[in-house]
C-alpha cells in the first residue's frame, strides 16, 4: 500500500491510480499557483516538504471536545500537519506554498482581487498591476510574494509617490497598515533604473 499524499483541486480526488493514496483538496486559486511553478495535479506533497499553508479544516481537528462537521477553521499548518494531524478530516488548502510561517504573515505582493483568506492571518498585503503579476511570473516569483524574495529592489509609485525600495515601502506598511502605495513600476534593481522610470513617466503619464 502506497503512503503517498497528494493535493487536487479536482472533485472526488482521492480515487488516484496509486492504491491507498491520500489526497487533500486545494483551491483553484492554490492549483493554479502550484502549476504556474511547474507542479502537475495531483501534486505530490513529498515534493514539498515542509512549506507552509494556509488551510479550512474541521474545527474538530483542532478540538476534540467538538463534534466533526460543526465549524470550521482557518490555521497555518506545514506540510507535515496536512499529511498527519489532519488526515481523516475535512481539510481544503486554500493558500500557499511559503518557505516559512514568517514568510506567509510578512508583507507580501499580490495581485488584484486576491483572497485574503489565502494568506497568514498577520500578512500585510501590498497589490501591484496585473502586468507587475506577469513581470514576477516570468522571473519565477508567483503571486503572493514575500517582500524577501525581492528585499533589494525598487519600485515606482506613480506620479505623486516618487520611488521607493522595498526596505522602506515594508517600513510604510508597517507603520501604517491598510494605507494604498500606487505601485505603477517595478521591480528594479538599482534606485538609479527607478529614477530613471520615474522620470520617463513624469515625461509621458499616459
Amino acid at each position: 500500500m502506497s503512503s503517498a499524499h497528494y493535493l487536487s483541486s479536482v472533485l472526488k480526488a482521492n480515487r488516484l491510480a496509486d492504491d491507498g493514496a491520500r489526497c487533500t483538496r486545494m483551491s483553484g486559486a492554490v492549483a493554479n499557483r502550484l502549476t504556474a511553478m511547474g507542479f502537475e495535479q495531483p501534486v505530490d506533497l513529498d515534493l514539498l516538504p515542509e512549506k507552509w499553508w494556509v488551510l479550512r479544516v474541521d474545527a474538530a481537528a483542532m478540538d476534540d471536545q467538538l463534534e466533526c462537521g460543526g465549524a470550521m477553521v482557518t490555521v497555518e499548518a506545514t506540510t507535515s500537519a496536512i499529511v498527519h494531524r489532519f488526515d481523516g478530516y475535512f481539510c481544503e488548502v486554500v493558500g500557499g506554498s511559503f518557505e516559512t510561517q514568517e514568510a506567509m504573515n510578512g508583507c507580501v505582493w499580490v495581485e488584484a482581487g486576491f483572497d485574503r483568506l489565502s494568506l497568514g492571518a498577520k500578512a500585510l498585503p501590498c497589490v501591484i498591476p496585473d502586468w507587475i503579476v506577469g513581470r514576477l511570473a516570468a522571473q519565477g516569483q508567483f503571486t503572493p510574494v514575500p517582500f524577501s524574495k525581492l528585499a533589494d529592489t525598487y519600485w515606482v509609485c506613480g506620479m505623486g509617490g516618487g520611488v521607493v525600495s522595498t526596505h522602506e515601502l515594508e517600513d510604510q506598511m508597517r507603520s501604517e497598515p491598510g494605507m494604498r502605495h500606487g505601485i505603477t513600476d517595478g521591480p528594479f534593481k538599482s534606485h538609479a533604473e527607478a529614477t530613471y522610470a520615474f522620470d520617463v513617466l513624469w515625461e509621458s503619464p499616459e
